[in-house]
């Protein structure tokens, strides 16, 4: 696939998301997720949901009662030729919790009756589930049990390019069995890749530093392991760092290059002065309890934060860390204690949940430990990370730390994206 048709799918995205934002909270019916926004989704991968050959709605896997998946799509080269679906879309509404084991058995009950699925997906509209085909131990080939691809479309700007190829690879005028599972393949390495770098970011398993010190030739002693455990995250941040400025320089060359032959155009790269005045607006200092601290997004991952009410600001590692770390600082602040305060949370907000409440099994990927026994999905935007801060906010109870707009804590967790 090429790039230019990459990148203009990704900005087909973009647009989606941006209507989408402004009505999900709308679609309170399943019906009305369906029209809204499954319905648009499925015309951006370029197949028409008006057109019965193409896509057909609650269709039977099976003769028994209750079997009809909510859409099937058939993606072969000839169109209405068979009556055999390669992906099944199961549908939910806007506000419906997607995490339930339940729902992944269901359409994975719904794929296994069809051997001509290789996909399927379950949704809310915004938070799309991709599942897909796999041999089992017995050579089966089933629908995997956990997702391989979990996107938003409301942020569909993601850490990892290839889930942007795969979606595109879905689309009617580029699927194929063997392109698609290809890039799902993709997909699978690249997470399993990026989840392993942040859990080493900040401190490298034992059996990194094994591997380090027997190239290096050196006999491990507990100084040199507590010496390798100090410079390790800066050795990492100042990785990160310089190749954040090669990107940077990238970015500045083209935008000559495109000056110069005046090939500048809006949604394109930014003109010189724009280009200036959105990274001074990306950069911020920042009064710490240990000076004054200069962060530049486009350069380093961190993030800062700080209680409402106070001067100083809390720079850390990455977004996530922020969520964590604000979601633990709140619990402070609750007149009834943490355990409480986690408890309304995760009676009303999907991303927090009791240990207890996963089933034997299941995956607890991005979901990290707070306290009190209770896990966070971190695995969020910064759109995300900020408007869930906000509604956990509202659960604290009796607090004084509020200023005067009702806010307890203060987020800056920028775009990294310079085109928006």
């Amino acid at each position: 696939m090429d790039k230019d048709s990459t990148n203009k799918f990704e900005e087909q995205l973009k647009s989606h998301a941006e209507k989408m934002r402004d009505i999900y909270e709308h679609c309170e019916s399943e019906e009305q997720t369906k029209i809204s926004m499954i319905n648009p989704f499925i015309e951006l991968l370029e197949y028409d949901v008006r057109d019965p050959r193409v896509v057909k709605f609650e269709y039977p896997v099976s003769s028994k009662a209750g079997t009809r998946v909510d859409y099937a799509i058939f993606c072969s080269d000839s169109v209405g030729s068979t009556n055999t679906p390669t992906i099944l879309i199961e549908a939910k509404a806007a506000s419906n919790d997607l995490s339930h084991a339940q729902l992944h058995r269901q359409i994975s009950d719904y794929a296994n009756l069809k051997s001509s699925v290789e996909f399927a997906a379950l949704t809310n509209g915004h938070v799309w589930k991709w599942f897909r085909k796999q041999k089992d131990n017995y050579g089966e080939r089933k629908l995997s049990q956990e997702p391989f691809l979990e996107h938003d479309l409301l942020a569909p700007r993601t850490r990892n390019s290839r889930e942007m190829r795969f979606l595109k690879k879905l689309s009617s005028k580029s699927y194929t069995p063997d392109s698609a599972q290809q890039a799902a393949d993709e997909v699978r390495f690249s997470e399993g890749i990026l989840t392993f770098l942040e859990e080493i970011i900040d401190s490298p398993p034992e059996e990194i530093r094994k591997l380090l010190f027997k190239q290096w030739g050196i006999v491990r002693n507990r100084r040199d392991v507590e010496l390798f455990e100090q410079v390790w995250p800066e050795c990492v941040e100042t990785f990160i760092e310089s190749q954040a400025r090669k990107m940077q320089l990238d970015e500045l060359l083209q935008e000559v290059k495109g000056n110069q032959q005046g090939e500048t155009q809006p949604g394109g790269v930014e003109s010189g002065s724009r280009a200036q005045e959105n990274h001074a607006d990306r950069s911020r200092t920042f009064n710490t309890h240990s000076g004054e601290v200069s962060v530049d997004p486009r350069r380093t991952l961190r993030r800062a934060w700080k209680p409402s009410k106070s001067d100083s600001w809390n720079v850390e590692n990455n977004g996530r860390t922020v969520l964590m770390v604000v979601i633990r600082y709140l619990s402070t602040l609750d007149s009834r204690g943490p355990k409480q305060f986690l408890e309304e949370c995760a009676l009303n907000c999907t991303i927090i949940k009791h240990d207890s409440e996963f089933d034997e099994g299941s995956s607890k990927k991005n979901w990290r430990e707070c306290n009190e026994g209770y896990l966070v999905f971190t695995n969020l935007s910064n759109v995300y990370k900020t408007d869930h801060i906000k509604r956990v906010s509202k659960f604290v109870h009796n607090s004084e730390d509020r200023d005067e707009n009702g806010d307890l804590v203060h987020l800056w967790l920028p775009d990294l994206d310079p085109k928006t």
